[in-house]
């Protein structure tokens, strides 16, 4: 029996309308983007139907002009499928039968959420509809404390600015992931509206498991990841800011010796020349003590996505780890006029010539900052490295700063000093709460910036601590794509969508996008 193609329009969704693969365009319903929203408009969900015959040559011919037809597979755009909200998945039972998952309600309170699911029959012809209606009760509400939203840079506007999204379904339909998420939110003004990450993030992940059929079909829910799984930090440190003066210096090392007579020629005792010790004893001051090296390793592990392999769910996480120490440092003193007494057998002396000296040295500290994508098909890392270099003459002390290809210098006089000073941390912009990852020492600096455009998609850009922001590419669950681009200016409102089929993505688009 000849099979049934149905949907052959497929590409970018913009502007209310397919971007169909010979330029032409076809309108479709562009999905929203709001916050509450229990999807992004962004997120896409595959469908795969196992065992099914690849497109004959016969059936390709049949798709019309800029259309394609798919056979087995499908993708969920937003809370749509081919056109038609389904505010939910597709269930494949394991006797090939199927069903439409719908969201029919979402509630959350300060202490607790209700999701109500129905599950419809759908595409067999002939038999009467049949649909199973289950409500899950689960012990998580909003995310109301001001200090655990800030662990997810959600912590600008107020508690009830929550929303349970479903996530991420298995190719199966068999697995579900509902997020419970956290957004910023201080009201439509343009002055917030541009600068604010309105993103939700979540901070809860919830796992629904569908199997059977008709009459036994079940549908049962589990919490899979709470906020300490979501984001951890974990800390060695020893660091200490190394500040000295140095103990004055002594003439000590004798380097000449000989007779010394008056001006009558007669006999006075001897003349010894010396030159300052090299050693240098250092006052430690405020009480402090003098601790080199020292050093601290910070690592923030984020959970931004959860994916799936097979029924199994794949979290992806981005990992920050800073190291960093303050180094040793080594000091010399210097003479610069030697110490000449005149020196009698009894003990005494006479000083012919006063000495002086300075001391010379110095030491460093620094790190490196490393984040990181785990859990994807293939990996990806970026690093920072920062630092500073401090060295003194006399009371004169020069540092030099440095952020990768970023340095600069000053001095300063009085006691040497050397900070454990810059590092980097994975958190909310400060105007915005943009998830970035940055290091830095002083007023050099580089940021890596992450846009959570969708369920399963990322946008990353870099820039410096003066300069243009740059995209370079986009995460996801299958790695990183590089995608250099500019970034919109002065303006976090640009949205961004991934074809998990073809594995085409599209970052900082001024509206709403999707794939069909």
């Amino acid at each position: 029996m000849q099979r049934m193609l149905v949907w052959p329009w497929h590409g970018l969704i913009k502007d209310g309308a397919v971007q169909l693969k010979d330029g032409s365009i076809r309108a479709y319903n562009q999905p929203l983007n709001f916050p509450t929203a229990q999807y992004g408009s962004g997120d896409t969900h595959k469908i795969v139907v196992p065992n099914i015959e690849p497109l004959s040559d016969a059936e390709i011919s049949q798709a019309p002009a800029g259309g394609e037809y798919w056979a087995g597979q499908a993708l969920i755009s937003a809370g749509s499928l081919y056109n038609k909200i389904i505010n939910g998945w597709i269930y494949q039972a394991l006797d090939g039968s199927r069903w439409q998952i719908s969201v029919l309600n979402r509630t959350l309170t300060d202490t607790d959420a209700t999701l109500q699911l129905r599950a419809s029959l759908f595409g067999e012809f002939g038999r009467a509809g049949e649909t199973h209606t289950t409500t899950l009760n689960v012990a998580v509400g909003r995310l109301a404390d001001r200090t655990l939203r800030t662990r997810i840079f959600a912590d600008l506007g107020p508690a009830t600015a929550c929303v349970i999204r479903l996530h991420s379904v298995s190719e199966s339909g068999r697995t579900a992931i509902f997020a419970w998420m956290a957004y910023n939110d201080l009201g439509q003004s343009e002055e917030f509206t541009k600068v604010l990450d309105f993103r939700p993030r979540a901070y809860m992940y919830y796992k629904v498991s569908i199997e059977g059929s008709h009459s036994q079909l079940r549908l049962t829910g589990e919490i899979l990841y709470t906020l300490d799984d979501i984001l951890s930090v974990s800390t060695e440190a020893n660091a200490s800011t190394l500040r000295c003066s140095f103990a004055p210096g002594i003439a000590t090392e004798e380097v000449g010796r000989e007779p010394y007579f008056d001006s009558n020629g007669a006999p006075a005792g001897e003349k010894v020349t010396y030159n300052y010790s090299e050693q240098v004893p250092i006052v430690t001051m405020e009480g402090g003590q003098w601790r080199s090296p020292s050093s601290w390793v910070i690592r923030k592990r984020w959970m931004v996505m959860v994916s799936f392999t097979g029924e199994t769910p794949r979290p992806c996480y981005l990992t920050a780890t800073d190291t960093s120490m303050v180094g040793s440092a080594s000091f010399t003193r210097i003479t610069d006029t030697q110490y000449i007494t005149q020196e009698y057998p009894d003990g005494s002396y006479n000083v012919l010539q006063e000495g002086a000296s300075h001391v010379e040295g110095g030491g460093s500290s620094g790190g490196n900052f490393t984040i990181a994508w785990e859990g994807g098909e293939s990996s990806w890392s970026a690093q920072i490295s920062y630092g500073a270099v401090y060295h003194t003459i006399g009371s004169l002390q020069t540092t030099v700063i440095y952020c990768d290809d970023q340095s600069s210098s000053g001095s300063s006089s009085g006691a040497f000093m050397m900070d454990p000073v810059g590092g980097g941390e994975l958190m909310g912009s400060g105007d915005g709460r943009v998830p970035q990852a940055s290091a830095g020492i002083g007023w050099l600096a580089k940021l890596y910036s992450f846009s959570l455009y969708s369920n399963n998609l990322i946008g990353v850009s870099v820039r410096n601590s003066s300069g243009d922001e740059q995209f370079i590419g986009c995460l996801t669950a299958d790695g990183f794509t590089a995608q250099p681009a500019p970034y919109p200016s002065n303006d976090v409102r640009h949205f961004g969508s991934y074809n998990p089929f073809t594995n085409e993505s599209v970052i900082g688009s001024p509206a709403p996008i999707n794939w069909v």
